[in-house]
């Protein structure tokens, strides 16, 4: 094979393969743990990560990407159950392009990002969202 086009197609390859699996160090295995939540309107902001917020204002649960200034809130059904279904959002890496969540809570819950996932814990068991 011509040494040139080895070196193409490695170099291809070897690009494509970094791509699909490389992950963002800075938001890979963030762990957020949520306090028990007693009275929401104490509670403000609380980050998942550097990228992804839940906020807590009048009796609800807000979420918002916010990559450079391109966030969009979304909107709750009520302060016990967080309904995200959102539009196309930041392309950025490290960010989905879609969110639905809807996570049920008693009070505690652990969430944290593992790769492209926000991971919920809620008591033994553990919900991926993409």
């Amino acid at each position: 094979m011509n040494p040139i086009i080895r070196f193409f197609l490695i170099f291809t390859f070897s690009l494509l393969t970094a791509q699909v699996f490389s992950q963002n160090p800075r938001i890979e295995n963030k762990q957020w743990v949520l306090d028990k939540i007693t009275n929401l309107e104490t509670k403000r902001t609380q980050f998942i990560d550097e990228y992804h917020y839940l906020e807590f204002r009048d009796g609800r649960l807000r979420f918002a990407i916010d990559c450079n200034g391109c966030s969009t809130p979304y909107e709750f059904v009520s302060k016990d159950t967080v309904q995200i279904d959102g539009p196309a959002m930041c392309t950025r890496r490290g960010c989905p392009e879609r969110d639905v969540i809807r996570i049920e809570y008693d009070g505690k819950y652990k969430i944290w990002r593992q790769g492209m996932y926000l991971v919920i814990r809620t008591g033994k068991d553990d919900h991926f969202y993409k």
